[in-house]
């Protein structure tokens, strides 16, 4: 089985799950509402667990991203829940899932949406503030940008920077992307694509960007493939063919080996008390559909107005 699937596949029962080269490593909260623990499992290609561990810390934490960087390292972003003090954290274990360093940032208790950065170190988005750590947990720059909100996206890396994914402050169904630079500075904007909640994203070896969505028609929702080109400009949209009736909410999207598109969705039975998840597997150029073609649409916009905010906090790493 190829790992990307299987990682995508049980992604949705933990908060992340990652491959490193054959291995599989899968972190899980441990606890209801706010993770006493973390529990960290290490497996082979053959499903064979080879390290199996909890940990634990004195206060509650949501956690929400798992990275592995180049040297097998582990990075653990998210939030502790005390009212009192900082909040945003970044957990890193070697590969061994042994401890180097657990540091408290920002007191936003915003998510902690992160990427390992191919220099070294992490990105992590906590609201609209973006900071990059050096790989011993120092801050080397902190940024913050206004006229868009986090997005439930995590960031792509690049060689030369970031694409980073936002919401509008109030709207789930407004969705754009940026690029910044390795410094944090604004390279290009998208324009804001209306009635649209994107839940995925992947970059393809032609550069171009493939954001899966839910669409809010005016008498269904559906889910549908935005591409835009290395610039964030206006490719396409194809909205995907639906086999029920019901209300179908996109989740994942990846590509894999051959440029073949993996789907999945989550359908919800409009006269049943449950939900389903589907998956497809789709080629990369979607015109190439041929039994139940996709729909080639359209996304109203609005002009993006993100702009860098010139009050930009300041903060640096507290053990914790």
């Amino acid at each position: 089985m190829d790992p990307r699937i299987f990682s995508k596949s049980i992604a949705k029962s933990c908060f992340g799950s990652q491959g490193a080269g054959k291995d599989l490593w899968i972190a899980a909260g441990l606890g209801t509402n706010q993770d006493s623990a973390i529990g960290l499992l290490k497996m082979d290609e053959t499903g064979t667990v080879q390290i199996s561990k909890s940990i634990r810390a004195p206060i509650k934490f949501v956690w929400y991203r798992l990275n592995i960087d180049v040297d097998g390292n582990l990075y653990l972003s998210g939030n502790s829940t005390a009212t009192t003090g900082l909040a945003n954290t970044v957990l890193k274990l070697n590969p061994q899932g042994q401890e180097i360093h657990a540091y408290q940032y920002s007191d936003s208790f915003i998510w902690g949406l992160s990427v390992t950065a191919k220099n070294g170190g992490l990105l992590n988005i906590t609201g609209r503030t973006i900071y990059k750590l050096d790989p011993n947990g120092n801050v080397e720059w902190i940024k913050r940008y206004q006229g868009y909100y986090q997005s439930s996206i995590p960031p792509i890396s690049l060689a030369d920077g970031y694409l980073i994914f936002g919401k509008y402050i109030g709207a789930i169904d407004r969705t754009l992307v940026f690029k910044i630079d390795l410094q944090g500075n604004l390279v290009w904007s998208s324009d804001v694509y209306l009635n649209i909640n994107a839940t995925a994203a992947v970059l393809g070896e032609d550069g171009h960007l493939r954001l899966l969505y839910t669409n809010f028609g005016p008498n269904t929702i559906q889910w549908a493939i935005l591409e835009l080109n290395a610039n964030g400009q206006y490719v396409s949209t194809h909205l995907l063919p639906k086999n029920t009736g019901d209300f179908l909410y996109s989740r994942d999207i990846d590509i894999l080996p051959g440029n073949e598109l993996l789907i999945s969705g989550l359908i919800d039975f409009t006269f049943a008390s449950y939900q389903a998840q589907v998956f497809r597997k789709l080629p990369l150029d979607l015109n190439n559909l041929q039994n139940c073609p996709a729909t080639l649409s359209s996304i109203p916009t609005e002009t993006n107005n993100l702009i860098a905010d010139p009050n930009v906090p300041s903060f640096g790493p507290d053990r914790y």
